[in-house]
């Protein structure tokens, strides 16, 4: 995910095929990416059932400082926000994405 920020990524985008009980830690694990990456991330989750799993459904939007922007649910299928480039160029510059950086990419 950092090699993305470091090469200009303002929005990665993760389709997710993920169970209901698994949502708190795909949330988890995208605030994360995105602090990382500091870029914005946005995820979509397969709904509906099988005979064995239930699928989450539930999708976000996260900025580069891991917010929660936007979400979506069964009942809220769809959400809108705004990306801001200028965000994502200053997330890029600051602590902890400067300094994972290798030293021959500073």
């Amino acid at each position: 995910m950092r090699a993305y920020g470091r090469v200009g990524a303002d929005l990665l985008v993760n389709p997710r095929v993920t169970e209901q009980r698994t949502l708190d830690k795909w949330l988890a694990g995208t605030r994360t990416m995105s602090v990382l990456s500091g870029t914005y991330l946005a995820s979509s989750n397969r709904s509906g059932k099988t005979e064995r799993v239930s699928f989450g459904g539930d999708g976000w939007v996260t900025s580069p400082d891991g917010t929660v922007l936007a979400r979506t649910d069964a009942d809220h299928p769809y959400a809108t926000t705004e990306i801001d480039p200028t965000a994502v160029e200053t997330a890029q510059s600051t602590y902890p994405r400067k300094a994972l950086r290798r030293a021959d990419q500073q």
